[in-house]
């Protein structure tokens, strides 16, 4: 290959590699909004937890719907937004280290949730 083949392949400009883990990875956050539903709500049954996202508490008290509603919701509309990623956005290495972030991100609230249902059991 030519240096100047090779430079327009490179995975660094949204390559195969690039795009596979973006795809990976949106369907990882899309998952962990399932997790964080469940690990939310089981934390929330024990009746001595409460929702610790201000926007979502402020939504519940707004409208009047119990707040595993609004989590519910919430969590849905985040999946959406993230399967649109996958089909709109273009793939580059930032957008990937990005999803890398929410992924780890998510991934300690999730863990803090189950924590912390089961100690509250």
């Amino acid at each position: 290959m030519e240096k100047e083949e090779i430079k327009e392949s490179n995975v660094y400009t949204g390559g195969v590699l690039v795009r596979t883990a973006m795809i990976g990875l949106c369907v990882a956050v899309i998952v962990l909004q399932g997790a964080d539903a469940i690990s939310t709500y089981l934390a929330l049954a024990t009746g001595k937890a409460s929702e610790q996202n201000g926007l979502l508490v402020v939504l519940s008290d707004a409208l009047g719907w119990p707040i595993m509603r609004i989590v519910l919701v919430a969590k849905i509309t985040v999946a959406c937004v993230f399967s649109v990623a996958i089909l709109k956005t273009k793939p580059t290495w930032r957008v990937v280290w990005v999803l890398v972030a929410v992924a780890a991100y998510y991934t300690a609230i999730v863990a803090a949730n189950f924590h912390w249902a089961k100690v509250l059991w």
